[in-house]
């Protein structure tokens, strides 16, 4: 929920399957982290995401399934609708989670609840003095790129007021966002 990487943390002891810390113990060793790591990351999940979701209001399924879902819909109802959705849901989750809308909170947004929590994409991020660059990478075709582009773009226009350029491609979205001077 906080921007701040090192905030101070508490110990908190917890007895879980014998079977669960095995699965834990190969996760982290697969990801090179520790299990104290990976737990630490699945508790920021839960509180900056997954706890305002009541059953039923939040649906997971293959890339496959999105695909061929999307391909029956235009490429203009899939960027209408992203871009009208985008704006209400990103607001009533920074404002739900207690924090303002800026360019901060909104990139942490973007990067860290679409992105990993989420796992809508893969976020890179660079920045330098003129622009920040988005680049988001999937593997779900080109209608969720423009799903994407349509979604990120409302954010960033409509909540904090920015101007971008942004490029679609069949498997990433690139945006860049202008400072302003």
């Amino acid at each position: 929920m906080s921007l701040n990487t090192n905030e101070p943390s508490k110990t908190r002891t917890v007895r879980i399957k014998e079977e669960s810390d095995l699965v834990l113990e190969r996760e982290a060793d697969r990801a090179g982290t520790s299990v104290n790591a990976l737990v630490s990351s699945l508790v920021d999940r839960y509180v900056d995401t997954l706890r305002f979701f009541k059953s039923g209001s939040m649906l997971s399924m293959s890339g496959n399934i999105l695909e061929a879902f999307l391909g029956h819909i235009s490429d203009d109802e899939i960027a209408d609708d992203a871009y009208e959705l985008s704006t209400s849901l990103v607001r009533e989750g920074l404002m739900q989670l207690g924090m303002k809308l800026n360019y901060e909170s909104v990139l942490w947004y973007i990067r860290q609840v679409l992105g990993q929590y989420y796992g809508w994409y893969r976020c890179d991020y660079n920045e330098d003095d003129a622009l920040d660059i988005l680049h988001l990478s999937h593997d779900y075709g080109y209608k969720w790129s423009v799903f994407l582009s349509s979604y990120i773009s409302s954010i960033l226009k409509e909540v904090i007021d920015l101007q971008l350029n942004t490029v679609i491609s069949i498997k990433s979205v690139n945006i860049q966002i202008l400072k302003k001077s």
